[in-house]
């Protein structure tokens, strides 16, 4: 077994609902830090989904969070081809804000510069 606890059946993010309350208020408000304790644990649930299926579409609500925060710091041809890398140091930013909720440890702390270095 791989260690992890059988989920229930969780209906899919909502990705308007969450392009509503995060998205729309700029990209400071889709750092790990910012974000909801709903949105942060929904988000972590999807890129481990996609993680474990190897399907891509349970990672979308991250994609497109990275895709906010990218948009206001990283120039359009740089990110072509630095994406595949930042959306894998926002979803490891993503999981150390969660555990860093439920252990009060926080290693740091992210930036927009720290995701797209």
């Amino acid at each position: 077994m791989n260690g992890f606890r059988r989920s229930r059946h969780v209906p899919r993010t909502d990705m308007d609902a969450l392009f509503r309350e995060v998205v729309a208020r700029g990209p400071e408000a889709a750092l790990p830090q910012n974000l909801p304790d709903k949105w942060l644990r929904a988000i972590v649930r999807d890129t481990r989904r996609a993680a474990i299926s190897g399907d891509g579409d349970p990672a979308r609500s991250a994609m497109v969070l990275a895709f906010a925060l990218a948009d206001a710091t990283v120039d359009k041809a740089v990110l072509d081809e630095r994406l595949p890398d930042c959306i894998a140091s926002y979803q490891l930013a993503l999981i150390e804000e969660l555990i860093g909720r439920q252990t009060g440890i926080f290693p740091r702390r992210y930036s927009l510069s720290d995701i797209f270095a």
